[in-house]
């Protein structure tokens, strides 16, 4: 439901009360004067995860993945907590969007918002050149953020940086450059590991002034979606191999692999379609069907019947490897604004 409780409500006015804007709670590391950038859909609301990149003293890349921290915001027990735990997440309809938090929280003291400063906690990054991480720390911080960018602005950044020159501080406009070089490496690094990616159309509904579909279309995965969906995924799997150094428990997002009937199956229908395939249940046979089909008629359909082959993602405690990313250790860390299960890793 859109409404929240009372006592919810209240909750929230509490933590508002509290906070003071550019104020830095003591033991938070003081980030603002780093560069930072925020990239979303350019209808987004509620902005969770902000980005700094550079090279530090041994020449190597610190990736910095700042995550809005709302368990600053959300005392555990509190009815805030409890009304979140019972939404579990934010649904997002065509026409409306029915928050886990009240918008005092999702779209206002732990969004991060353009030229403010917002409390976060921070997955630093320490890489080379390949890719490899050197070190990783995690931290409570609070940063700045000094740009807000959407994915159409970063595409065209991308097709010609010149233009941006002036419209952009020099520091955002050589880490872009920076995202994108680094960003592009630890996609090919994946790719080269085994780790599976699925096309499948993600459809955008447009509705008109009265609430009726008008029409639809399906909205491009482009270079600047995967910039930040590889520096997400470098942050969950961060967090989840430091917490399974330090021998904490906690919430894992496990994919355990393909149940053997249904890649019998998927062995038939790739064959029926004169797919050439060997034996699917190879992560690299997967692969190359993948890139076999794409741009083709079929692409769509080999995508889907691979993932309806796919076992569940799930959230457990028990170790378990993700299948379809190739990583023994991986979390939810990155959306507290809208998975509860986040919120859960960060405490």
């Amino acid at each position: 439901q859109d409404q929240f409780p009372d006592a919810v409500i209240e909750d929230a006015r509490a933590q508002a009360d509290c906070f003071v804007e550019g104020d830095i709670p003591e033991g938070r590391r003081d980030l603002t004067r780093v560069t930072t950038l925020t990239i979303d859909p350019f209808d987004a609301r509620d902005f969770d995860d902000a980005i700094s990149l550079y090279r530090n003293e041994k020449g190597n890349w610190e990736l910095l993945v700042h995550i809005a921290d709302v368990s600053h915001f959300v005392p555990v027990g509190s009815p805030l907590d409890q009304e979140a735990k019972q939404r579990a997440t934010s649904v997002y309809l065509p026409d409306r969007v029915i928050p886990m938090l009240p918008e005092i929280i999702s779209n206002h003291l732990a969004s991060l918002q353009p030229d403010r400063v917002r409390l976060t906690k921070t997955v630093l990054m320490e890489m080379s050149d390949s890719g490899t991480i050197l070190h990783q720390e995690v931290y409570n911080s609070a940063i700045y953020n000094h740009q807000r960018l959407n994915y159409e602005q970063v595409d065209q950044y991308l097709a010609d940086p010149e233009p941006w020159r002036e419209r952009l501080k020099p520091e955002v406009w050589q880490m872009l450059r920076d995202m994108h070089t680094l960003a592009m490496t630890l996609r090919r690094a994946r790719s080269a590991d085994g780790a599976i990616e699925l096309v499948l159309p993600d459809v955008k509904i447009d509705l008109d002034k009265s609430g009726k579909v008008k029409g639809a279309k399906i909205v491009q995965h482009t270079e600047s979606h995967q910039i930040i969906e590889e520096f997400m995924l470098a942050a969950n799997q961060a967090v989840a191999s430091w917490l399974a150094r330090l021998k904490l428990p906690f919430l894992r997002r496990a994919h355990a692999p393909p149940d053997m009937l249904k890649t019998r199956r998927l062995n038939q229908f790739i064959r029926a379609l004169g797919i050439t395939a060997e034996q699917m249940q190879d992560r690299f046979e997967i692969q190359r069907v993948i890139d076999s089909v794409k741009g083709r008629t079929t692409e769509f359909a080999v995508n889907y019947a691979i993932l309806k082959s796919m076992s569940k993602a799930v959230y457990q405690c028990e170790f378990e490897r993700h299948y379809a990313l190739n990583m023994p250790h991986y979390c939810h860390f990155t959306s507290t604004i809208r998975r509860s299960t986040d919120l859960v890793v960060h405490r």
